[in-house]
């Protein structure tokens, strides 16, 4: 239900209540609604928006009127005033009041202070990352090297480290027999010293000739 059709229903109402006041102001409202929907180029048609425009218009010359009323001292034409302006205040969306007002405007203040925050952590956060980009690239500048990939390393089990590192110590000992650096084992070294000392046995009856 529009605008137009709601003040037509309540006129209705106005009627069977018996309400001089709401009647009266109801019509004289409907009037102005019907001289819109009838003015050149409006099609008979009248959108809430224009009606609410009509209805802010009509409080407006309302409130006027008790404040001149007032001042000629007819208090009794401003109450009839205000009367029917409270009617029409009825249709309008709802006025905030000064301490709503107050505390819509410290909630709006808060949220524009946390946005400056976030967006100083944020722009702060980027400045971080972009000089980590720098040094990063400054480093890879200076050593190249560090841009190669790593080698592949080799997993092995604990038997296969343990078979190298026999084979290892084996051909250790092997290199270590080779060079004298460990002796032979006994029963070799004593046919060594039995061949060495006929040796030089043969050699003093050689030289004894």
């Amino acid at each position: 239900m529009d605008l137009f059709e709601r003040v037509s229903e309540d006129i209705k109402n106005a009627m069977k209540a018996k309400d001089k006041v709401a009647l009266e102001t109801l019509r004289n409202v409907k009037k102005f609604f019907l001289e819109a929907k009838t003015a050149p180029g409006a099609n008979d048609i009248l959108t809430d928006d224009a009606a609410l425009k009509i209805i802010q218009k009509l409080v407006k010359q309302g409130k006027d009127s008790a404040e001149i009323y007032i001042g000629q001292g007819r208090q009794d034409l401003a109450d009839g005033e205000l009367a029917q302006v409270k009617v029409m205040e009825a249709y309008l969306p709802k006025q905030m009041t000064p301490e709503e007002l107050e505390a819509c405007w410290q909630q709006e203040r808060k949220r524009s202070q946390e946005y400056q925050q976030l967006k100083a952590e944020c722009e702060s956060r980027r400045n971080a990352s972009r000089d980590a980009k720098e040094i990063c690239q400054s480093y890879l500048n200076d050593h190249p090297k560090a841009a190669e990939p790593l080698p592949e390393m080799e997993f092995i089990s604990q038997e296969e480290l343990e078979r190298r590192l026999q084979q290892n110590r084996e051909a250790e000992k092997a290199i270590q027999q080779e060079t004298g650096r460990i002796e032979p084992d006994s029963h070799a070294g004593r046919g060594n010293s039995e061949i060495a000392g006929a040796g030089r046995a043969g050699c003093s009856v050689d030289c004894t000739d």
